[in-house]
């Protein structure tokens, strides 16, 4: 069944109050239509742009695509090219938070106590998984693939940089126990970069005093950034995995935002091979429950090292606020020669080897082995679900049509599609797999915006 977006009905109600059935939208009913989409606002009608488009001089989805481009990050790949550009703010402003809407987790949670909690939360900006995927369509020639394959921890450029308070807690700097830091930026989202080393390392007096780095990655893009792991792995401040607890919820997120996927994402004949009646893991006697935990769990295991780090509150002094960061300690341990049915309580200080398993779009059986979160997100730019997921998204967005891109054909989950239904997904396969070809986001935009259902006042053909 497809599922409309409340925006896309309220852009509608706005826009064309008056459609009926599906007609062919005329030129400037399709540029307020898709400069909505682009800005989350009405475009002035005595615009030079918009006089263009009614006027016939200048195609809508030509004018809309140089709205778009007037968010386009200068020859410096880092930001806009004019601060003071109201509608490239708003622009690259409507584009960031549609990408943070992809992701599952979209907050820090608490995870040791409150002043961890928000002292984390002023150190980090949450977008931040957000700004892989505002990068790759703003920066020129900048592939797709690199939300999964860079290994740079990037923060944004706001219009304030250095605010003299948390953005979460409104605290004043003099409540840290940090002595070098900035709290994240606020303001207008104008750009996106690498963070620097000297962000990276904060200096600070607890136990004596020390160094923590509070932009640590592991690579695979997104997927290996302190950031999405606060977010996403959610366990108490203590966590190893050993097996049986495992960063799991990670690899849950990584198969909701990068594949659009929700467990299983195997066939039950898939998960049978691991059921072991003898296991010490009580899920592991079941293919039932294997049929998750084969694939989230063997995922989870390229990111077994992962550990928080907490700099506590000292008590004393001006400088009490502490926060949580992420740690990756190197292995110290061989690794095991199979899947373990059993609890090793040494889990995590073993070769970080995990296994991509999942049936793709077509359902054919992924089974790839992984050695780290950044060899993870190497081979999830191989596979074209990844680019198809990002097509289903932005495809929801424009034509509010919500896509399934499963296996449609597990024997014991069949999905029967009507002719309407199984049109959207053969769109969003095909933008998906030209996207794994030419890797450019703005394509694939133009691409959606020229198609007979976009152009249609209800979206269909």
């Amino acid at each position: 069944m497809m599922k409309y977006s409340k925006t896309i009905l309220v852009a509608l109600i706005i826009i064309l109050p008056n459609i009926g059935s599906a007609t062919p939208l005329n030129n400037l009913s399709l540029y307020y239509r898709c400069y909505a989409h682009l800005t989350q606002e009405r475009p002035d009608y005595n615009a030079p742009l918009t006089q263009a488009v009614e006027n016939g001089t200048t195609n809508p989805i030509d004018a809309c695509l140089q709205v778009l481009n007037r968010a386009r990050f200068t020859s410096n790949d880092n930001r806009i090219g004019n601060a003071n550009d109201r509608v490239a703010k708003q622009v690259l402003r409507t584009m960031h938070n549609l990408h943070f809407s992809f992701f599952e987790n979209k907050d820090i949670p608490v995870i040791n106590n409150i002043r961890h909690h928000r002292g984390t939360q002023d150190l980090y900006d949450i977008t931040t998984p957000a700004l892989y995927l505002t990068r790759a369509l703003f920066r020129t020639n900048h592939n797709y693939s690199t939300v999964v394959t860079d290994n740079k921890t990037l923060v944004p450029i706001r219009t304030n940089m250095s605010p003299n308070r948390g953005p979460a807690s409104n605290l004043p700097e003099s409540d840290y126990i940090f002595t070098n830091f900035n709290f994240a930026a606020k303001g207008d989202l104008l750009g996106v970069r690498p963070m620097t080393a000297a962000e990276n390392n904060l200096t600070h007096n607890f136990n004596g005093g020390g160094v923590v780095q509070r932009g640590r990655t592991v690579g695979g893009g997104l997927l290996g950034t302190t950031v999405y792991n606060l977010m996403s792995l959610n366990e108490n401040d203590n966590f190893r995995a050993n097996s049986l607890n495992m960063p799991r919820k990670w690899a849950r997120a990584v198969f909701n935002d990068m594949l659009c996927r929700e467990l299983p994402v195997v066939r039950n004949s898939d998960a049978e091979p691991f059921v072991n009646g003898n296991a010490g893991i009580e899920f592991r006697k079941t293919s039932s429950c294997t049929s998750c935990h084969a694939s989230m769990d063997r995922m989870a295991a390229a990111n077994r090292n992962v550990r928080y780090t907490t700099i506590g509150n000292s008590g004393t002094g001006n400088r009490p606020e502490s926060a949580t960061f992420i740690g990756w300690p190197a292995p110290t341990l061989g690794p095991e020669s199979s899947w373990p049915a059993n609890i090793d309580n040494n889990y995590w200080k073993r070769p970080t080897n995990g296994v991509l398993y999942y049936r793709n779009h077509n359902g054919n059986l992924i089974d790839i082995n992984v050695t780290s979160v950044q060899d993870l997100g190497n081979k999830l730019a191989t596979q074209p679900d990844l680019y198809i997921c990002a097509a289903k998204k932005y495809y929801k967005y424009f034509l509010g049509v919500d896509v399934n891109i499963g296996d449609l054909n597990d024997p014991g989950n069949k999905i029967q599609m009507n002719p309407t239904e199984a049109l959207h997904r053969q769109n969003v396969v095909t933008l998906g797999l030209r996207l794994q070809n030419h890797q450019t986001l703005r394509t694939m935009i133009q691409e959606i915006m020229n198609l007979p259902e976009y152009r249609n006042s209800n979206y269909t053909r």
